[in-house]
C-alpha cells in the first residue's frame, strides 16, 4: 500500500480489477440474503456465525484493496484505509441485516452483525498486513 496509485487505477482498468469484483460480491450477498430461510437447515448450531465471519472477511479484503487503489478515496495511511474499509463493511452489514428482516423465514440478529464486523475487520487487516509483508506486486490482484 506504500507505492503510488498506478496509472491503470483510473478508468475501465480500475473498475474491472477492483470495483466490479467488489460490487459483484456484494450483489451475491444481497441475493443470498433475499432467499427465504429454512428452519433447521444447518448441520450444527452457530454455523451461520462462521459463515458470516468468512463471508464478510472477503468483503473486508475487497473493500480494502478497492480503497487502497482508489484514485480519489485512498486514505493517507494503511490504518485509515483499514478503518474506512471496516466502516463501509459494517454499514453494508447493517443494511444486509435490515434487508433480511423483510425476507420470510429470515431474521435480524445482533450476533450476525458482530460476526460480520469481526470478519470485515479481520479481512481488511490481514490483506493490509500481507501487502506490507510481501509487497503489492507479490500478491496477485493487488
Amino acid at each position: 500500500m506504500g507505492d503510488d496509485v498506478e496509472p491503470r487505477s483510473r478508468g475501465a482498468g480500475f473498475f474491472a480489477r477492483y470495483t466490479a469484483p467488489l460490487l459483484a460480491y456484494l450483489a451475491c450477498i444481497v441475493w443470498l440474503s433475499h432467499q427465504p430461510g429454512r428452519p433447521g437447515s444447518l448441520p450444527f448450531p452457530h454455523l451461520d456465525k462462521l459463515i458470516h465471519l468468512v463471508e464478510f472477511a472477503i468483503v473486508g479484503v475487497l473493500i480494502v484493496r478497492w480503497l487502497a487503489r482508489h484514485p480519489r478515496l485512498r486514505p493517507a495511511t494503511p490504518g485509515r484505509t483499514i478503518a474506512f474499509a471496516v466502516v463501509l463493511g459494517i454499514a453494508f452489514a447493517l443494511l444486509d441485516e435490515f434487508h433480511q428482516s423483510f425476507v420470510p423465514g429470515r431474521s435480524t440478529e445482533a450476533l450476525d452483525l458482530v460476526a460480520d464486523a469481526v470478519g470485515v475487520s479481520a479481512g481488511a487487516w490481514l490483506w493490509t498486513v500481507a501487502q506490507a509483508r510481501f509487497g503489492a506486486r507479490a500478491i496477485r490482484g493487488s
